[in-house]
């Protein structure tokens, strides 16, 4: 007697509890909850995708601009004259940025162009008056001023981007130092 007592106290008890959640409005309160959280996890990732599929698309156009606006000018003006085409010296031939990133000193077999870490490069090491390289690029009177050697180092930094297309194509500037 004392059981049935026991537990018809205890439905007692749960019967208020659910009366309480029910006047709280508590009542599948969690699988609601549940639910909106899972509807707003994939909203979320919805929007980090767009995102970053904008911001991709934004990030191209700019490296576009910076590699025609600071990188070509330089590349053009003071190395595709002895670095271009199958014969180019040290075999770096800068009129491919496709083929750029394949090629290997030969002397070395370092890559001349590690996207991401112009430190490792050796394009940077060749045009940096403190590098490594033995011989400092361009052979020049003058070598590359400081704004140039920091725009081919942030351009690696970022990636090495090399656009296709019309900007990507270089041609040999005629330049003074380099007849």
């Amino acid at each position: 007697m004392l059981a049935r007592e026991e537990n018809r106290q205890a439905r007692e008890r749960q019967d208020q509890s659910s009366g309480e959640q029910e006047r709280r409005g508590l009542v599948g309160y969690d699988c609601d909850r549940f639910v909106a959280m899972k509807s707003l996890k994939a909203l979320l990732v919805i929007n980090v995708l767009i995102l970053a599929a904008c911001a991709s698309h934004r990030s191209n156009s700019d490296q576009e601009r910076y590699f025609t606006a600071y990188v070509k000018p330089v590349l053009e003006a003071t190395c595709l004259r002895c670095h271009n085409g199958p014969a180019a010296a040290a075999g770096l031939d800068l009129s491919n940025g496709e083929r750029l990133l394949k090629l290997r000193s030969p002397r070395t077999g370092r890559p001349f162009v590690i996207p991401g870490d112009p430190d490792c490069s050796l394009l940077v090491a060749a045009i940096s008056r403190k590098g490594t390289h033995p011989k400092v690029m361009p052979r020049l009177e003058v070598s590359l001023t400081d704004d140039q050697i920091g725009a081919l180092s942030e351009w690696i930094e970022y990636g090495a981007y090399w656009p296709e297309a019309r900007a990507g194509h270089l041609h040999t500037e005629f330049n003074q130092e380099n007849p």
